[in-house]
């Protein structure tokens, strides 16, 4: 295989402001989406459960979840992971020192911190999974550029062929993961919240996915996409007006899937969110791109390009402020509110910590 770049070196700076800035409007998203799956199952009993969203805004509301948010930004976010461990590996080669050690020292501490936000705050942790694909980088980074492209679209097709698989045979992927009682002590809170995301992750495919995208993220970063973002605005346009033509739809399509209960089955539903998500997370990177381009001395993208800065900080620090919200003062279960109300706070979080990222 050609392990040869494909284009010739760039010289970049340390920090790339778009890079950034997209990390920072990830967030939003991310927040938003954290902040629904809070509210339904981490405050509500079963019978509250069932009578969610039963309001006009509240259906709205999700409904527009499903088609704009869910899974749109933890693609970009995996993308920008991908990147920016491929930026970090990169940075120091070009030092002169061996790279590998260091990134997975790296890798080791990222790990513990997603081990201690799953036991701890959160069990919708994705940190784990970004250490465990990015311990993999050095499989794949010296391949070609063609390499890297079909090994990434074939992690992306994996889900839907084992989603195939299950539907026909019957069999779940998730099945050797026991049922535990999360009753009881502390202690075996904890061990149930660790259960329960593995069966998440599995049920859900999402290595497979992250792995995909963080493969992608290597070729971005090898092409150095992200750099002279004036001379590819005909690029980005084009992928923009594509990308939204086709991913919305398909979107639409995921989104009436999931709230009528897979009604034309599991494995139409993966490729509507295949379609779907992939693709509209493009339209949104590269509209994000463009209007930046056009408005790229207002002072809102400093900002948001700050924020961007401390993202694994501002990552951690939405899903404290989700879990004192809704497990301590009891949004959602002591305190009723609805889907749309739960939103609202969710972008008010996003705002305060977009604030302490600036000061």
């Amino acid at each position: 295989m050609n392990t040869a770049n494909e284009v010739p070196s760039v010289k970049e700076p340390g920090r790339v402001s778009i890079l950034d800035m997209l990390c920072g409007i990830t967030l939003m998203g991310i927040c938003m989406d954290n902040f629904q799956e809070m509210y339904v199952h981490a405050n509500l009993s079963q019978e509250m459960n069932q009578g969610i969203r039963t309001t006009i805004q509240d259906a709205i509301t999700q409904w527009m979840l499903s088609i704009f948010i869910e899974g749109k930004f933890y693609t970009l976010f995996s993308l920008l992971f991908g990147i920016g461990f491929c930026r970090l590996i990169r940075n120091m080669e070009q030092r002169g020192a061996h790279p590998y050690p260091r990134f997975y020292r790296q890798m080791t501490m990222l790990l513990y911190v997603g081990f201690l936000n799953l036991l701890l705050i959160w069990h919708g942790d994705i940190l784990i999974l970004y250490t465990l694909a990015g311990g993999m980088f050095p499989l794949f980074r010296n391949l070609s550029g063609k390499w890297l492209l079909r090994w990434a679209g074939f992690f992306l097709l994996l889900p839907l062929m084992i989603d195939c698989t299950c539907e026909i045979t019957y069999r779940y992927p998730a099945y050797w993961i026991p049922n535990i009682d999360g009753e009881g002590s502390l202690f075996q809170f904890r061990i149930y919240r660790v259960f329960m995301w593995m069966r998440e992750i599995v049920e859900g495919n999402h290595f497979w996915r992250i792995l995909g995208l963080f493969l992608i993220g290597i070729w971005i970063e090898r092409n150095k996409f992200y750099i002279h973002l004036e001379k590819r605005q005909k690029m980005l346009t084009k992928v923009f007006r594509y990308s939204l033509a086709v991913g919305l739809p398909y979107s639409l399509l995921y989104a009436w899937s999931v709230l009528e209960k897979q009604p034309v089955g599991l494995t139409m539903q993966s490729a509507f969110y295949l379609m779907g998500t992939y693709l509209l997370s493009v339209a949104y990177a590269a509209g994000v791109t463009l209007v930046y381009l056009k408005t790229k001395e207002g002072r809102g993208w400093k900002w948001l390009s700050m924020m961007g800065r401390m993202v694994l900080t501002n990552y951690i620090g939405q899903s404290i402020l989700g879990i004192l919200l809704f497990y301590t003062i009891g949004l959602g279960k002591d305190i009723p509110i609805g889907l749309l109300q739960v939103e609202l706070m969710a972008f008010i979080v996003y705002l305060v910590l977009l604030v302490l990222s600036v000061g």
